[in-house]
């Protein structure tokens, strides 16, 4: 499962545990929930900001990478393209020489 995936579960288990809160009027800092509630919440709310982190990693080295795929194609169809010159430079001296040995000799 990919990091997003993986995000979107705990940010949705995470609203829905607010609108549970929310439908009976409590907040989560009140003092009657178990310690065993309170010890999942903490932990959820943990998992969250690592989840946000990692996205934010993982979309950092997304762009880095795209970043130096750009680059080498970039110089790859550079490198192509005085390839591509140098062949047409070679092929007009082939015909040259060609041209000259097809000349009538005196």
């Amino acid at each position: 499962m990919d990091v997003q995936k993986k995000y979107g579960l705990t940010e949705d288990i995470y609203k829905n545990f607010i609108e549970f809160l929310n439908n009976f009027n409590m907040t989560f800092t009140t003092h009657n929930w178990p310690q065993e509630i309170i010890s999942k919440f903490k932990q959820l709310e943990c998992l969250k900001g690592k989840y946000e982190t990692l996205l934010v990693d993982h979309d950092e080295m997304q762009n880095k990478y795209e970043k130096e795929l750009e680059r080498i194609i970039e110089s790859k169809n550079t490198q192509q393209n005085h390839l591509k010159q140098q062949l047409r430079e070679c092929e007009a001296e082939l015909q040259d020489c060609r041209d000259k040995l097809l000349e009538p000799k005196n």
